[in-house]
């Protein structure tokens, strides 16, 4: 016990000391710490140890334009402000690029098409018993199933990446 009373203490430094120029960004260290160590004996049995790992459940932007998926909002025509045409010009490009890339495929529908018997013969194989092994053959699908596979896929593609993101009313049970 008496171990513990005799470790020596941090030492801090003088007011004076911190008060100098050289040593601004230490004392703003100094009172961060104070604050944090001061604020997290204030909430600590309101604060339970999941919502500690959970974190932030919500994104800050600071602005709703963003939301509500609006244009941008300074504009400028036929040269009058060569940098606000260019801002307009970056964000034209930056969403025609990100439509551009949800259009582009990597297979194309033929390879697809190739691709697809072997892939469900190999699933069923996998999942299978072994007595079922060797009388699996496997079945073509017709080139209309295929289609329809590959465009609800991109469909669901297409609705999954152009979703906007919806404001998070906070929960109210303070």
């Amino acid at each position: 016990m008496d171990g513990l009373k005799s470790r020596p203490q941090k030492k801090k430094l003088s007011r004076n000391l911190l008060q100098m120029k050289f040593m601004k960004k230490t004392k703003e260290k100094e009172d961060q710490a104070e604050e944090d160590a001061e604020g997290h004996t204030l909430f600590q049995r309101d604060i339970t140890k999941t919502m500690e790992k959970q974190g932030s459940r919500f994104i800050v932007e600071p602005s709703f334009a963003r939301i509500e998926d609006l244009i941008f909002g300074r504009l400028a025509y036929h040269g009058m402000n060569p940098a606000i045409e260019k801002k307009m010009a970056n964000e034209r490009a930056l969403e025609e690029e990100r439509i551009a890339e949800f259009a582009e495929k990597d297979i194309n529908d033929e390879e697809m098409i190739a691709a697809m018997p072997s892939l469900a013969a190999s699933i069923k194989r996998k999942f299978g018993n072994k007595r079922s092994h060797s009388k699996i053959e496997p079945k073509k699908p017709s080139s209309s199933e295929i289609h329809k596979f590959l465009s609800d896929s991109r469909a669901l593609a297409f609705e999954i990446c152009s979703k906007k993101a919806k404001f998070l009313k906070p929960s109210e049970d303070v």
